[in-house]
């Protein structure tokens, strides 16, 4: 949950209810702040780069100008990375930006997993249960891999952390790494 302090300021997206799936309403906050970062307190420098990551992503998606905002927690899902929620809010855990803020590969990692979580955005995807949501992971994974592409950015980061994953068999029914790598293998040939 946010503090009360912070819930004025969140009507960050607005996702149109009874419409298409596809169908959001870009709102912004100012030329330069369509990307916020929560709690207030970050580090600048934390800040800036999480800024910097999410608005390349977000410079090549379906709604460029879209205001969205970054919480830095521990998403409410254990063992959850990241969750991105229907009014455009992405969580992210901390960590995950503090070792991309020291290693290349967790940079990648960071960046797939952002760009996964921004595909949920711009797809509309609504929390559900059941045989729907691995349909609405592929799709956000697909979403994520078009963004890598549009930015110049190989998709085997994609390839092999799936790959990985289905290698140590972890997954769920509704994270089905095998379907994820499948998928990634198949969007990402002819990468190097």
């Amino acid at each position: 949950m946010k503090p009360a302090a912070w819930t004025s300021w969140f009507v960050m997206l607005t996702v149109l209810v009874g419409c298409s799936q596809r169908q959001v309403a870009p709102m912004s906050y100012g030329k330069n702040e369509l990307v916020r970062v929560y709690p207030s307190d970050t580090d600048p420098a934390v800040t800036a780069f999480v800024q910097k990551e999410l608005r390349q992503l977000l410079s090549v998606a379906e709604h460029p100008n879209l205001a969205m905002s970054v919480t830095l927690q521990q998403p409410q899902i254990r063992n959850t990375l990241a969750m991105a929620y229907p009014n455009g809010d992405i969580t992210i855990r901390p960590s995950a930006v503090a070792n991309a803020m020291e290693s290349q590969a967790a940079l990648w990692s960071l960046r797939m997993v952002i760009a996964h979580e921004l595909g949920h955005v711009m797809g509309g995807h609504w929390f559900t249960r059941g045989s729907g949501r691995l349909q609405k992971e592929l799709e956000a994974d697909q979403l994520g891999m078009q963004y890598f592409r549009s930015l110049g950015w190989s998709c085997t980061v994609w390839v092999d952390g799936f790959r990985s994953t289905t290698d140590q068999g972890i997954g769920t029914t509704e994270h089905d790494a095998k379907a994820r790598y499948e998928q990634a293998r198949q969007l990402c040939e002819g990468e190097k």
